[in-house]
């Protein structure tokens, strides 16, 4: 047959057009369905996908083993997997797991990264090292530098304290509007809201005492009077450690223990990776990543930065097995018509307008028992756009509510930050468990300053849902990963923020040892997610320090 014509969209000037990223990766995936069309997967050949979330909705099913490998455009990074590899970053829980066999950076990132080292026009290097690290340089005329090594750091502490004569019992030590918001005493630092460790003060704390969690405190003890439809609702807001399953069945299996579940909670429609026991499928879908360097969600986004919608009117999405008395059904208004139907009974279409605004579908009065639900096309002429799925029980208990993201970081999670209000409002939540930094240390683009601004911005989506909503923000433990900017430094950004914001703060960088004596626990899976054993130990220091303490 003739060859197809290779014809992406161009944007420019008229003497230099580029198609965008998407728009290629588009294309010659438009073209390979082409040559492909009618025939078998050629043995040792390959597949294109636009981000990890668009692989994960092709399914096992569409990655037969005659294919040797697939290439997934993942943020910053092409990402090539294979069927058997399980280490690193696996696609799915069962063979084939199409885990990571290499990552190749894109050339957006490789400039991000010179934009970013290079000094500006108005810095001057003045000392470099053999690989061209500029050390210290002057900005606009003042001397300045990359900062001071831990030996070099403690000298100066040291030089500076002889010269500080303690009048009183408490010494001030940083101060700020007329008030001393750290001092030291005999037996070291004291910052309000802190408990020291057990190691005569010499570190920070490493968790706080959960004082600002009041509406958990009386969810807690509306449970215990048996008020009805008392629920406490945990939101898990971050990287893969909240979108993998293993950490979110930790504090389910827990909360079940001492509440009991009100429900399975919230299941993004774009990930197989559930809470609860329901099962999850779904055909004919488009993806969108918020984790993606070139994330552009013109359908709208779910709260965790996924979203799948389609303009066809094939599509179909089913949960099977889900426990519930209410489900909430969200997605975007694009012009687009679909149906749903539960336990194979009557179909409810469902027409949209184009405002493109956010938009729930409540189906209450089901029995409290297992049920099916099912979503299709059927009749669609424009584009459907879903966002997740909300389903709950009228009776007391425990919720996690999933907001995991893979592969996002602080720079990232705020392309999504505006899709958060909405459903949050619906859901409302009590606490937000927040785990970040796994994958920010490892990209110097995502530097401590621009951690914190995510961390704010996420706080202040949040409470425009649920004013009084606390935070608990987790900073992960060591993992194996090649540092760029090392993680304590976002450990003590997030410590040093959460003291002044008011918020919960749990170091497991400072709780858990290094990572080879952690590894050597069973409580790595990989070089950067944690095992069942991990996730346990996890869940049960946050909940017994924060949740149920005493």
């Amino acid at each position: 047959m003739p060859a197809p014509a290779f014809s992406p969209t161009l944007t420019g000037s008229a003497t230099l057009k580029t198609a965008s990223w998407t728009e290629f990766v588009a294309e010659v995936q438009r073209v390979i369905d082409l040559l492909q069309a009618g025939k078998a997967d050629i043995a040792d050949s390959g597949k294109l996908f636009n981000n990890r979330l668009s692989a994960v909705i092709a399914g096992q099913e569409n990655l037969p083993a005659q294919i040797g490998r697939i290439l997934v455009s993942e943020g910053d990074y092409l990402v090539v997997r294979g069927q058997g590899l399980t280490d690193d970053d696996p696609l799915f829980e069962t063979q084939p797991s199409w885990g990571v066999a290499a990552r190749y950076p894109s050339v957006g990132f490789i400039d991000a990264l010179l934009r970013v080292t290079n000094p500006a026009p108005a810095m001057v290097p003045l000392f470099s090292d053999a690989a061209a690290n500029v050390a210290v340089w002057l900005n606009e005329g003042m001397l300045d530098a990359a900062g001071m090594a831990p030996g070099l750091r403690d000298l100066a502490v040291q030089d500076v304290s002889r010269k500080v004569t303690p009048t009183a019992a408490l010494v001030p030590v940083l101060g700020a509007g007329g008030q001393v918001l750290i001092w030291a005493d005999a037996e070291g630092l004291v910052i309000p809201g802190y408990r020291r460790d057990g190691d005569g003060g010499d570190r920070a704390a490493s968790v706080t005492d959960g004082a600002s969690l009041h509406r958990v405190r009386t969810r807690l003890a509306q449970i215990r009077a048996g008020v009805p439809g008392a629920k406490l609702k945990i939101a898990g807001i971050g990287d893969s450690w909240w979108e993998m399953p293993i950490i979110s069945r930790a504090f389910r299996a827990r909360l079940d223990e001492r509440l009991g579940l009100s429900g399975e909670g919230f299941r993004p429609a774009a990930s197989g990776s559930t809470v609860g026991p329901a099962t999850w499928s779904q055909s004919g879908w488009s993806g969108t990543d918020g984790s993606s360097f070139d994330f552009d969600p013109i359908y709208g986004s779910g709260p965790d930065g996924n979203t799948v919608w389609t303009n066809t009117a094939s599509a179909t999405m089913a949960l099977v097995g889900v426990v519930a008395t209410e489900m909430q059904i969200y997605s975007y208004e694009h012009g687009g018509t679909w149906r749903y139907r539960v336990d194979a009974g009557p179909w409810v279409t469902v027409n949209n307008t184009s405002s493109g605004a956010f938009k729930t579908t409540l189906i209450g009065g089901l029995s409290d028992a297992a049920h099916t639900l099912e979503i299709d096309t059927t009749g669609n002429a424009g584009v459907v756009s879903m966002a997740g799925i909300y389903t709950t029980r009228n009776v007391n208990g425990a919720e996690v509510l999933k907001f995991g993201n893979g592969g996002t970081i602080g720079a990232r999670m705020i392309n999504y930050i505006d899709y958060v209000t909405a459903p949050m409002a619906d859901m409302q939540p009590d606490v937000v468990v927040l785990i970040l930094g796994t994958n920010d240390y490892r990209n110097s683009l995502s530097t401590p300053q621009n951690y914190i601004a995510a961390l704010d911005a996420m706080v202040s989506a949040c409470r425009a849902a649920v004013p009084d909503i606390g935070f608990i923000i987790c900073v992960p433990p060591q993992t194996d990963g090649v540092a760029r900017i090392p993680l304590s430094e976002y450990r003590d950004a997030a410590r040093m923020w959460c003291a002044e914001e008011g918020h919960e703060y749990i170091s497991l960088f400072d709780r858990w040892s290094d990572y080879a004596t952690a590894n050597g626990h069973g409580l790595f899976l990989d070089s950067l997610h944690v095992t069942q054993i991990g996730a346990d130990v996890l869940a049960e220091d946050i909940l017994t320090n924060f949740i149920f303490k005493g």
